[in-house]
């Protein structure tokens, strides 16, 4: 056997180990989620004299997303740019972590049972509602150079965590488009 493929097996084995070693979590010892706090900010701006006098440290905000400009298909064209639509989505909560290897499945230890009944669509249904209710987003930033061919692929690092429901906008368009079809 050569030396790159022994050293991608001990990669392989080792991250076998870590998910061998993710335990369950009794519903009574996962995490409160929502450890960052929300900062709502009056007015969006790009401003970043503005933006610094009225920031709050450790926090986040949700921004106005028609402010950004976003690539436009279905033929894009390099450069061609147009504001984006209003967002899909609302975080309500962000969490984030240092952690000593990466945490797959980072959900399983956080309490969401009752944003999932709070943020619950009515009669939910793939057919009718095609974006899911909750969405979870688990950013992984690695703290160690990343290295090619089978290196290391975990060790210590960053975790960032978004949780965002529909905004209330796409809930009734939706809920209106699921009315329409079953008409």
């Amino acid at each position: 056997m050569s030396a790159p493929k022994k050293q991608e097996d001990k990669a392989a084995d080792k991250d076998k180990e870590h998910e061998k070693k993710e335990l369950y979590v009794a519903p009574s010892e996962r995490l409160e989620m929502g450890m960052l706090r929300q900062h709502e900010i009056e007015e969006f701006t790009m401003d970043e004299d503005k933006i610094m006098a009225t920031c709050h440290p450790v926090s986040w905000s949700n921004c106005d997303a028609t402010t950004f400009s976003v690539r436009r298909g279905p033929k894009y064209v390099s450069g061609q740019k147009s504001a984006s639509k209003k967002a899909l989505y609302t975080m309500f909560a962000m969490d984030a972590y240092q952690l000593p290897h990466k945490m797959h499945r980072i959900w399983d230890f956080i309490n969401i049972e009752r944003y999932i009944d709070a943020f619950a669509t009515p009669r939910y249904h793939r057919t009718h509602f095609p974006l899911p209710p909750l969405l979870i987003i688990n950013v992984m930033v690695p703290d160690y150079p990343p290295e090619l061919m089978g290196g290391r692929s975990d060790g210590e690092g960053y975790q960032m965590v978004f949780y965002a429901r529909l905004s209330d906008e796409t809930r009734r368009e939706l809920v209106a488009q699921s009315q329409s079809q079953s008409q």
